[in-house]
């Protein structure tokens, strides 16, 4: 029997491309989506700088009422352990024994509302003094007061303390034409000092507690 050979057909050659296998396998007919990117406009940027200026007043007013606490603290001891204090017979509350300052100074003073010194026609221009107290439990701190505060005060001490009427110092006189010149003010200022130190220092009238005038003066 007669063996027949058949001719085996040759493969054509493969051809040699230069993709990776990752790039063979990448469907090229999907299309790609740009990534977006988010672009804040002028009214997004101006709400999140408002957002900004929000947080940072809310961080000051915490800051603020903080202090605010641990004055009130110094001021009034019997506030420090939630306490009402000694009740008197009408059911208010005395002052605690013991001056709570240790020292008064007025630092200096300075026109609210008016630009320069020049400024005195300025309707509603007034002086505040800057008032630096050094409390008993330590530290200090810093008020601001006007002068007609300080006519309150007196007249509040004088109503509370009829007794000692004679122990409290009289007030530098008022001057309408020179409430802005500052060598009236250099002269006022010692003479202020000399009053707070006096009624702050007592040791009756510059007693703390929730009772307290000059307490209530300082913190208010």
């Amino acid at each position: 029997m007669s063996r027949t050979g058949s001719a085996v057909a040759l493969s054509p050659s493969p051809s040699i491309s230069s993709l990776t296998s990752e790039e063979e396998a990448f469907d090229h007919t999907v299309r790609i989506q740009p990534e977006s990117t988010s672009i804040l406009g002028l009214r997004e940027m101006a709400s999140l700088k408002r957002l900004e200026r929000d947080n940072q007043a809310a961080s000051r007013r915490d800051a603020m009422s903080k202090r605010k606490i641990e004055l009130l603290k110094a001021v009034h001891p019997s506030l420090k352990s939630g306490e009402g204090g000694d009740q008197g017979k009408a059911g208010r509350v005395s002052p605690v024994s013991g001056t709570f300052a240790s020292d008064v100074r007025i630092r200096g003073w300075k026109m609210v509302g008016g630009r320069t010194w020049s400024d005195k026609a300025k309707v509603g221009a007034y002086v505040v003094y800057e008032i630096e107290i050094v409390l008993r439990s330590g530290g200090s701190m810093e008020i601001l007061k006007r002068y007609t505060d300080f006519v309150v005060l007196r007249t509040a001490l004088k109503a509370a303390y009829p007794h000692l009427r004679q122990a409290i110092p009289q007030l530098p006189g008022k001057s309408h034409l020179s409430k802005f010149n500052p060598d009236f003010l250099a002269d006022r200022q010692p003479r202020l000092q000399r009053f707070l130190r006096t009624v702050l220092l007592h040791p009756e009238m510059g007693r703390g507690g929730q009772g307290s005038v000059v307490g209530g003066w300082v913190t208010g």
